[in-house]
């Protein structure tokens, strides 16, 4: 099939996943990074039927595209800017690619050519940060958690975020929740709704509940995380015991309580979980004029974290990320 041609069936498959069950509260990059492998393959084999009707076509998730010498040359060079430490493990000038580490987790931190005279002090800072506050490593006994606090039909690997999700299947957020949390030398957050402490792990599930990325710092665990834009975005946590509803969250305009079993344990979300499902049209209103920014019944996920431009008074602000302060929280 040409390139040009599988972009499209791609983007075929990720219009279909947007209705098709646990695949609609993802982002179209997690449907297009999930769909080749177990997490989302079954929602879309369907339609990858061939036409003698006795296979299904699949993407080879470990087939590899040969560099060229030119690009063979620039990642040598990108990996000699990069400056590689891992819990419990020294740094090494000779530390490089072949360098396998016990919990298969690498914290990489990017030196760029501005900064390359501070490298020395950006990797002792990291190492330091690391090895004081290490990560702890799941045994079988840290799952049962999960299977005291969700129902029977919710404990699977879909549900709960873990480690053979596929070939490289969430490193990049891993890296970024683990180095963001040990350059702050934390090792362990707190719930924002019942203030309980969470453990963080080195391997998948990350937590006993899940991150998001926040507007505001809510709590002292909280930190600040990199982010597209100039604004600050930091790395929050929900337990598992809230988000099955042991904390009742209800929202202060309509009185509806908010339900977060529809988010997967143990990973992070890139946007505001409390924002990504909203209840009434005052989650929709605008900060300036109060009027909804766009109707309840056409508001898209994508909308839900992201800045748009009021139709009304034209301020373009995140206007439905509203504060935590709009729920009432009442410990059961």
């Amino acid at each position: 099939m040409h390139a040009s041609c599988f972009a499209s069936f791609e983007e075929g498959l990720v219009a279909l996943m947007k209705t098709a069950g646990r695949s609609r509260n993802w982002l179209d990059k997690q449907r297009k990074q999930n769909m080749w492998t177990k997490r989302g393959y079954d929602l879309i084999q369907k339609h990858c039927g061939c036409r003698c009707r006795k296979g299904f076509l699949r993407k080879d998730l470990d087939y590899t595209v040969p560099l060229s010498d030119e690009q063979v040359k620039r990642q040598k060079k990108k990996n000699e800017k990069a400056v590689v430490a891992c819990p419990g493990t020294k740094l090494s000038s000779s530390a490089g690619n072949g360098h396998k580490y016990t919990n298969g987790f690498v914290l990489r931190q990017r030196v760029s050519s501005r900064s390359s005279k501070n490298s020395d002090s950006v990797s002792s800072d990291i190492s330091a940060s690391v090895s004081t506050q290490p990560f702890l490593h799941r045994t079988p006994d840290d799952y049962l958690v999960f299977s005291k606090v969700l129902p029977r039909h919710l404990v699977h690997s879909v549900h709960i975020k873990m480690e053979d999700d596929g070939y490289g299947a969430g490193d990049d957020t891993r890296s970024l929740v683990l180095s963001s949390l040990a350059a702050n030398r934390v090792s362990s957050v707190s719930c924002v709704l019942c203030q309980r402490d969470l453990a963080v792990y080195d391997r998948y599930p990350l937590i006993n509940g899940t991150f998001y990325q926040c507007r505001w710092q809510l709590n002292d665990t909280a930190v600040e995380v990199e982010s597209k834009d100039e604004d600050s975005l930091f790395l929050t946590a929900v337990c598992v015991q809230c988000l099955s509803g042991s904390t009742r969250v209800t929202c202060r305009f309509c009185n509806k309580v908010w339900d977060g079993r529809c988010h997967q344990i143990g990973t992070m979300y890139y946007f505001d979980i409390f924002a990504s499902l909203p209840c009434c049209l005052a989650r929709l209103s605008c900060t300036n004029c109060k009027r909804p920014v766009v109707e309840l019944d056409k508001v898209t996920f994508s909308q839900c974290s992201t800045r748009i431009s009021c139709p009304h008074c034209g301020t373009v602000d995140f206007h439905m990320v509203k504060p935590l302060e709009t729920y009432n929280i009442h410990r059961l």
